[in-house]
């Protein structure tokens, strides 16, 4: 485990940036502007499926492979649909899906910490960020287009600290991976 994590940092570093990217938006974009940009991205999924089939319909006349382009473009064009027509269950449905992701990054930080030798670097700190996380995941389960102003705006710090406590690991994670991995040889 700690072989893959010393060899892997970039991910914890990618999710970090995840996070802090989505606190930004919490905080700083009001949820109109957000369900705003939750139509665009329908649009463009709505686009690129029809795109999709086009591309299918020319392989087609070409004999080249078609299906898989043809069964893409359909469902990124009914998905594009569904975004569309209701952009707030999509939203909701986007944040549902945010705080899992959120519960198990906590989880898999969790572990993380558990399996560091007792003293390595960062250790505190990854236990500590793993229940930033897990409190995000749990926090995004309940409806915060309901309570705007204030679960957002909390929701978004939050996802700031633990962005910023994931990089910071990730790259202390990286300066000492040379070290143990030189040790583990």
């Amino acid at each position: 485990m700690q072989t893959w994590l010393y060899k892997n940092w970039w991910v914890l570093t990618l999710n970090g940036i995840i996070a802090i990217l989505f606190g930004m938006v919490a905080v700083k974009l009001p949820i109109v502007t957000i369900e705003s940009l939750v139509f665009y991205f329908g649009l463009i999924i709505l686009l690129s499926g029809i795109i999709l089939i086009f591309v299918s319909l020319y392989n087609l006349k070409k004999k080249r492979s078609w299906v898989i382009w043809l069964l893409e473009g359909i469902f990124n064009t009914a998905v594009g649909i569904v975004i569309i027509s209701s952009t707030e269950i999509t939203l909701n449905l986007f944040l549902v899906f945010f705080g899992i992701w959120a519960l198990i990054l906590g989880i898999v930080q969790g572990i993380i910490g558990f399996n560091l030798k007792e003293g390595q670097s960062g250790k505190q700190l990854i236990f500590i960020n793993a229940v930033f996380c897990i409190a995000l995941g749990i926090m995004l389960f309940y409806n915060p287009l309901e309570k705007e102003s204030v679960f957002k705006i909390i929701t978004g710090i939050i996802a700031l600290i633990a962005g910023i406590l994931v990089i910071y690991f990730s790259i202390s994670l990286k300066a000492s991976s040379k070290k143990q991995l030189a040790e583990e040889d």
